[in-house]
């Protein structure tokens, strides 16, 4: 293996790795302030707003790092493995973290009860119906469901 593949790849996992625990750090500080189980269009928007601004401000300086170490040279294909790698490991920490947070401290009648009234609120009267309801809080009760519900 050579030194520049080396390097790469401990620049994808340091940053990855700040990546992964900006977001980690935000989900566990959300869930203790209970922001985690309120379904609402702010609290998605600062998930997301925190997400992207972390993922777009890390993935520019881990390809500086690298260019300062590699004489100011980075190719297209460096750059896209490391800002790839940096988003594949930080993913697999968020998901892993959710996986926790979800098994271990979400009270989930809460996020039920918030689920529905967010439903309320964004879907127009005439068309809201009791099977509606009852779907998205069996979709609330199911980790995996719930997950692709809010992506």
């Amino acid at each position: 293996m050579s030194e520049s593949n080396r390097t790469i790849q401990s620049t994808i996992i340091r940053f990855g790795t700040y990546f992964g625990l900006i977001v980690v750090a935000y989900n566990f500080i959300s869930n203790i302030m209970g922001l985690s189980n309120e379904i609402s269009w702010m609290a998605i928007g600062v998930y997301l707003g925190i997400f992207f601004i972390s993922i777009f401000v890390i993935i520019p300086l881990a390809q500086l790092n690298q260019r300062k170490l590699n004489n100011n040279l980075l190719s297209l294909g460096e750059g896209m493995k490391i800002g790839l790698g940096i988003f594949l490991i930080g993913f697999l920490m968020v998901v892993i973290s959710q996986i926790i947070i979800w098994e271990f401290i979400t009270d989930k009648d809460q996020l039920v009860s918030s689920a529905q009234e967010f439903m309320m609120d964004t879907v127009p009267p005439e068309m809201l119906t009791d099977e509606m309801l009852e779907q998205n809080a069996r979709d609330a009760r199911n980790p995996f469901s719930f997950i692709f519900y809010l992506i």
